[in-house]
């Protein structure tokens, strides 16, 4: 998680990779070994049931989300998040269609509800968390809350003006808006969740991207 910020400092907005978008997606790629990881070392099979639906789920919307992600850089022709802003010439319409789709994939790729099924009040307790403790269990939290404010951030970049008191404002929209999904929706099936991914949510993308293409 800490490596994430390394592409994005707010402290020193002038340093950047010169493939950050890259950099993202191979760092955040790594997030499923550590859901694999901690749910075999328990040795639970909470955890290893955990685990599974983490990273089944995780794999199924990184896909379109890194689709979703590759639209800013296409107009812009740069992979350097400092070089990306919000003015790429894309219709409102197609603007708000990546946004939806965009909210959808980071809320279930950070796992949070209603997409929350790596745990559960009763069949999974606290998924590949459980029987962690002390220090570990601290740092698998400061993980997933860290992301969090990471995509909250990188939502202001993709879709919003580069300003510094607007990037503040959505930011915190963004964060808050994961607290109140996880008060306001109930928890979905998890067969639909995954069908949400491959037969929804990746083909329009897709589809969008080939409409890009063509003009």
């Amino acid at each position: 998680m800490l490596l994430l910020f390394v592409l994005y400092s707010p402290l020193f907005p002038s340093f950047s990779l010169e493939l950050g978008v890259i950099g993202y997606v191979c760092i955040s790629s790594l997030l499923v070994y550590t859901i694999l990881g901690s749910g075999w070392r328990r040795n639970s099979k909470f955890s290893f049931l955990g685990r599974l639906r983490g990273a089944a789920q995780i794999i199924s919307y990184e896909i379109s989300l890194f689709v979703i992600i590759f639209f800013p850089c296409l107009f812009k022709k740069s992979f350097n998040l400092q070089s990306i802003k919000s003015g790429y010439v894309l219709t409102k319409l197609m603007i708000i269609v990546l946004f939806v789709r965009w909210i959808i994939s980071i809320v279930a790729e950070t796992n949070r509800s209603p997409f929350d099924f790596a745990e559960g009040e009763r069949e999974l307790v606290s998924g590949f968390k459980t029987e962690y403790r002390g220090l570990i269990f601290a740092l698998l939290f400061l993980g997933e809350y860290g992301k969090i404010v990471f995509v909250s951030v990188l939502t202001c970049y993709f879709f919003f003006p580069r300003l510094f008191y607007i990037q503040i404002i959505i930011t915190m929209w963004v964060i808050i808006m994961f607290l109140v999904f996880r008060g306001t929706f109930p928890r979905f099936r998890y067969d639909f969740l995954m069908v949400l991914a491959w037969k929804a949510i990746l083909p329009i993308t897709l589809m969008w991207l080939w409409l890009v293409f063509l003009l």
